[in-house]
């Protein structure tokens, strides 16, 4: 098996990595017992157990890893409140929040606030805007077609 070039990941690559990685440590934080074991699968591959504490360890390898390799790839997006994005999505800012809880809005702490990003709040506004659009247009054939 040939050796292959590792392509250097783009922004967004690395943004979406960065989200999987503050998801699965949410998910992860949430277990009582650090000494279960998490199945991981692959497709048809055997399943790795895995103990969560050292997924824990892993994690926290990784995420120094990425903030020592792409140090500067957070400050190309601008940083947000979620005051602020609550303004930009025409929510409140406990829904801003939920969405953050939920795992649709990553954020990140500075001592005791949230800073988000904003071009992540801008997508996650458009990719709402797509989503209402097309459960209306679904909602417009059923009308049709059931001639209410």
């Amino acid at each position: 098996m040939a050796a292959n070039k590792l392509d250097t990941p783009s922004l967004a690559e690395i943004a979406e990595a960065r989200r999987d990685v503050t998801d699965l440590a949410r998910l992860v934080s949430r277990a009582q017992d650090s000494t279960e074991m998490l199945k991981i699968s692959l497709g048809r591959h055997k399943p790795l157990e895995v103990k969560l504490a050292s997924l824990k360890t892993m994690l926290k390898v990784v995420e120094a890893a990425s903030l020592a390799i792409f140090p500067c790839t957070e400050t190309h997006d601008e940083e947000i409140s979620p005051e602020q994005a609550a303004k930009i999505l025409s929510f409140s800012r406990p829904t801003v929040m939920r969405l953050v809880d939920k795992g649709l809005l990553a954020a990140r702490k500075v001592n005791t606030h949230f800073r988000l990003s904003k071009n992540e709040v801008l997508k996650f506004k458009e990719e709402n805007a797509m989503q209402r659009r097309h459960a209306l247009t679904e909602m417009a054939k059923m009308s049709e077609e059931y001639d209410f």
